[in-house]
């Protein structure tokens, strides 16, 4: 069998067609969830964890008590409930002090002192600067600091 332009051209086409769209699909991030979807399961080892409970800051709760920031009162009150917790993660950056107060401060530093460093706190990256937003030093001497993101 003989190859010519006639034979060759439509695979090319073919080919070009195909590589065009399927670039276009992972650019534009089409591909991200099967993708992330796959790498799990080459990194998971083992199941998802069932003794793992999340408590969430939504738009409800935002409302219900009277906007954001909270008061670092209702943290210290989530953490002396969560006393017997083998670890608890606080995903909110507390690197200034409270708009309520030294008092709220105190309050949540007498928490923190409770847990018995059971508690990680973060610290996240300032994109664009490379600033280091950290926990304040009262905080995160008495709890385990994370980068966040």
């Amino acid at each position: 069998m003989k190859l010519d332009a006639k034979h060759v051209l439509p695979f090319f086409l073919t080919f070009l067609i195909v590589t065009t769209a399927v670039s276009g699909a992972y650019a534009s991030g089409s591909f991200d969830t099967w993708q992330e979807k796959i790498i799990d399961r080459f990194f998971l080892t083992q199941g998802t964890p069932q003794d793992i409970v999340i408590i969430a800051i939504d738009n409800e709760s935002i409302e219900r008590l009277n906007g954001w920031p909270f008061p670092r009162e209702i943290f210290a009150n989530a953490l002396n409930k969560l006393a017997n917790a083998a670890k608890v993660g606080v995903d909110v950056t507390m690197s200034e002090s409270s708009r309520f107060g030294e008092k709220d401060d105190l309050i949540f530093k007498s928490a923190l002192e409770r847990t018995n460093g059971k508690v990680t706190l973060p610290s996240e990256v300032e994109f664009g600067s490379n600033l280091l937003l950290s926990p304040l030093y009262k905080f995160s001497e008495h709890a385990n600091t994370g980068v966040t993101n």
